[in-house]
C-alpha cells in the first residue's frame, strides 16, 4: 500500500512541534538519529513499520493518522 509521504512528514512535524519537542528529542524516543527524523519530516525517507509504530506511540497518535488513512488523531 502506498501512502502520501509528504502528508506523513507534515503530520510528524506538526505533532512533534505541538508537543514542544525537538527533532533530537523525538529521535531519542524512537531510537534513530536526528537526521533521520529530519528526513521523515522532509519526505525524503519513509519510516519502516517498526519505526512508524514507535512514532505513533511517541507522538500519542495512531499509525493510521500518520499515514493519512484517517484525519482523526
Amino acid at each position: 500500500m502506498n501512502f502520501n509521504i509528504n502528508l506523513t512528514g507534515k503530520r510528524i512535524k506538526d505533532l512533534r512541534t505541538a508537543k514542544n519537542m525537538y527533532q533530537k528529542d523525538l529521535a531519542q524516543k524512537i531510537g534513530v538519529a536526528q537526521s533521520v527524523v529530519a528526513r521523515y519530516e522532509n519526505a525524503t525517507a519513509k519510516p519502516g513499520i517498526d519505526t512508524l509504530m514507535k512514532l505513533a506511540i511517541a507522538l500519542e497518535t495512531t499509525t493510521d493518522y500518520l499515514l493519512g488513512l484517517t484525519d482523526f488523531e
